[in-house]
């Protein structure tokens, strides 16, 4: 009876380890077709991330945890050399960082870049199955493109910030998020012509 007890009692532990092992959240990463609601000029290279669900069977019983302020980081490489600056990803479920004022009499909305919300905006909690983007690029109507995040939005509409610039060419592109463990994807981006279709991520 002794030696049934322990094994009861080792299976309970394992039991018990696998189930939190199951709860705890897992990151994904995937590359996006940005779409935009209407005609604009610009199209961003976007990434999705997630909190991967658990199988379906499980998912009656058991709950996977949401992954808590999560943050990004983007590199950009070129034959293995890093040739642009690492930079916080900025997560496009948050508000952007501008503030805007209402002046309802004259029918105008004045709105600035407010870098005191640029801090938010590069932090999210995860749940499990909703997809989030992090846009790391922009290609503007003018065949100009540079990396992309929260502190772009000091640069107007046209979204250029100071050492940002892209020059063409095929890059490798690191993003890298943290947020219940860190989760590391890869992808390649070509930037060779102002065509809209061919601006966004795809595997390495």
């Amino acid at each position: 009876m002794e030696i049934v007890g322990i094994a009861l009692g080792a299976a309970a532990i394992v039991l018990t380890v696998g189930v939190e092992a199951l709860k705890r959240p897992r990151l994904q990463i995937q590359a996006n077709e940005w779409r935009p609601a209407g005609p604009v000029g610009w199209t961003l290279a976007e990434a999705h991330v997630r909190v991967r669900p658990l199988p379906r069977w499980l998912q009656t019983v058991l709950v996977r945890g949401t992954a808590a302020n999560c943050t990004a980081r983007i590199t950009f490489k070129q034959n293995g050399q890093q040739v642009l600056p690492t930079i916080d990803g900025r997560w496009s479920g948050r508000p952007q960082p501008i503030k805007r004022d209402h002046y309802p009499s004259v029918g105008t909305v004045y709105a600035q870049f407010d870098p005191e919300q640029v801090p938010q905006s590069k932090s999210l909690d995860l749940v499990p199955g909703r997809l989030e983007g992090i846009a790391v690029a922009v290609l503007r109507h003018d065949g100009t493109a540079s990396m992309f995040g929260a502190e772009s939005y000091a640069g107007g509409i046209g979204w250029k910030h100071p050492g940002w610039d892209m020059q063409h060419g095929v890059y490798d592109v690191e993003l890298h998020v943290e947020g219940a463990g860190v989760s590391t994807a890869r992808f390649k981006l070509e930037f060779f012509s102002p065509d809209f279709s061919q601006f966004h991520l795809r595997a390495p």
